[in-house]
């Protein structure tokens, strides 16, 4: 592979990447937070120390998919 080859194919993952990265954003942003429950958002908050009475404190807006990220693979009900 010649290095023009090699950056053509590196620009095309890393479009596609941005493409999906969008997508997930979008989708924690908005669809996730309809589906999960309140108690679910209010837990994992405290758990990582952004909950201040009742209300999620986020240092960049960004740090929300980390919040559902959290929610979605680390809470769980009875268990």
């Amino acid at each position: 592979m010649n290095i023009t080859s090699t950056k053509s194919k590196y620009s095309e993952f890393v479009a596609r990447y941005k493409r999906y990265r969008e997508f997930t954003r979008e989708l924690q942003n908005h669809a996730l937070i309809e589906y999960l429950p309140k108690k679910a958002i209010t837990f994992c908050g405290k758990k990582l120390g952004i909950m201040r009475n009742n209300t999620l404190i986020l240092g960049q807006m960004d740090e929300i998919g980390v919040v559902m990220d959290y929610c979605i693979y680390d809470y769980r009900q009875k268990g």
